[in-house]
């Protein structure tokens, strides 16, 4: 079964997903949804059960999280092509941040279910693929918290799991 173009060109043109066999993208694409969203409008929300991933095709977002005081800290913005909601799909977990457009935006939304599948191969070569797309969103959190602890010279920043931030010297950074 052919896939309707506005679904299937964004999978093929991704630069991770677009690696993948074409048998992969047919069934990656047969279960998308395509989305749209106005400026504001939340796509994903931090809390929820995390039941499928994206891939922003259109517009910009940002990305919230909110603090333990109960304020919004923005971690990141989203561009067209990126990936997201991936690590709770992949570890069952509940949304860790919020997703909302900063412009018209247009996603693809795919379930969790693409990724039970029970060819080995085409599962590790999927997983492998989101793994690096999860690689880079951890690169731009290292970034930004290496700003963080820059900007708190003499602070020690603890992080969930134990992990422990040392404080940077200003001249260090």
């Amino acid at each position: 079964m052919t896939e309707p173009t506005e679904i299937r060109a964004p999978v093929d043109a991704h630069p991770l997903l677009g690696m993948l066999p074409e048998r992969e993208r047919d069934r990656l694409a047969s279960g998308a949804a395509r989305l749209s969203f106005h400026p504001g409008q939340a796509i994903c929300r931090e809390g929820a059960a995390s039941s499928s991933f994206f891939l922003l095709v259109d517009g910009r977002a940002r990305v919230t999280r909110t603090r333990p005081n109960g304020s919004q800290e923005q971690v990141a913005s989203l561009e067209r092509t990126a990936l997201f909601g991936l690590v709770g799909v992949m570890d069952g977990q509940r949304r860790s941040t919020t997703i909302a457009a900063l412009t018209p935006c247009v996603c693809l939304s795919f379930p969790r279910g693409v990724l039970a599948v029970t060819d080995g191969d085409r599962a590790l070569r999927l997983r492998e693929i989101l793994a690096a797309a999860m690689n880079e969103q951890l690169r731009v959190e290292n970034l930004r918290l290496t700003g963080l602890v820059g900007d708190r010279a003499a602070a020690e920043v603890t992080l969930s799991g134990g992990w422990r931030l040392p404080a940077i010297e200003q001249g260090d950074a």
